[in-house]
């Protein structure tokens, strides 16, 4: 980890005698202007690309939260095959907990189609493993892609690879 800067992980098993190489990753400078957003009274707050608005009561306490877009490569894990990311977003700190659900979006950075559909992912940090938080789609008319959220951390709107055409032809 680095200082005002968002968290990769990234897997490496060592063997004595061997050279490994690791999977690229792409650090993104955290969002320079975190936020106070008050227990009582919630809050919106966002980067330009992306935005958290937390309803009123959500917090138990004051918090100061901060929301970061994140692009493909600086994903905080890795994803399993299949899978490519069209939008994804970290909300620090990673240990908030919203006491009702907070509306996360993002920009469709990807032009992911509409009506794609989409599975909503945090990284488990504990686990280092994606976790299905919810099934979306693609919406109409250039609006951002939206999700409900309990928690901070980094989420990332998934789409599953096109199967390719049979390399066989008929007949």
């Amino acid at each position: 980890q680095k200082d005002g800067w968002t968290s990769v992980d990234r897997s490496v098993t060592l063997a004595s005698g061997q050279g490994v190489e690791a999977f690229d990753v792409r650090l993104t400078p955290i969002s320079t202007s975190p936020v106070a957003v008050s227990s009582v009274l919630g809050g919106t707050i966002g980067d330009g690309k992306a935005t958290l608005s937390v309803p009123a009561g959500a917090l138990a306490q004051t918090m100061v939260l901060g929301v970061t877009s994140i692009g493909q490569q600086g994903i905080q894990g890795l994803l399993p095959y299949g899978w490519s990311p069209v939008g994804a977003v970290d909300v620090a700190p990673h240990t908030t907990a919203f006491g009702t659900l907070a509306q996360l979006a993002a920009a469709n950075s990807f032009s992911a189609a509409t009506g794609a559909a989409l599975v909503v992912a945090r990284w488990d940090e504990s686990a280092f493993v994606w976790r299905k938080v919810a099934d979306t789609s693609v919406p109409a008319d250039d609006q951002p892609l939206a999700a409900g959220i309990v928690t901070g951390g980094q989420y990332a709107w998934l789409l599953p690879d096109t199967p390719p055409a049979s390399p066989i032809a008929d007949g």
